[in-house]
C-alpha cells in the first residue's frame, strides 16, 4: 500500500465501471428479451384458446343437427300412422280384421 499523506491508499485495481448509459442498454435488452418471451407465450395461449373455441362451435353445431332430428323424430310420434307403421316393423302387430301368411322357404 502506498501512503499519501497521512491517509493510506489502497492500490486501484483494474475494475471495469458500468457506466448509466450501460447499465440502461443492459437493462433494455433484459426488458426487450422479457417482453419476446411474453409475447410468444401469449401468442401460443391465444392459439390454442382459438383451436379450442372451433372446437366447441364445431360440438355446437353437432348438437343443434341432433336436436333438430330429435325435434322431427318428436312430429312423428305425434302422428298415429307413423306409430302404427312403427309397432308394425318393431314389434310384428297387426290389426285385429288381418291375416299373417308365414312363407316358407
Amino acid at each position: 500500500m502506498q501512503k499519501r499523506g497521512n491517509v493510506l491508499a489502497h492500490p486501484r485495481k483494474n475494475y471495469r465501471r458500468w457506466s448509466k448509459s450501460k447499465l440502461v442498454m443492459l437493462l433494455g435488452a433484459c426488458l426487450l428479451v422479457f417482453l419476446l418471451f411474453l409475447f410468444g407465450l401469449y401468442t401460443y395461449k391465444i392459439n390454442e384458446l382459438q383451436a379450442e373455441q372451433e372446437y366447441y362451435q364445431e360440438k355446437e353445431k353437432q348438437y343443434l343437427e341432433k336436436g333438430e332430428q330429435l325435434e322431427k323424430e318428436v312430429e312423428k310420434l305425434q302422428c298415429d300412422e307413423y306409430i302404427e307403421d312403427l309397432a308394425r316393423q318393431k314389434l310384428g302387430l297387426i290389426k285385429p280384421e288381418e291375416k299373417v301368411i308365414l312363407l316358407e322357404d
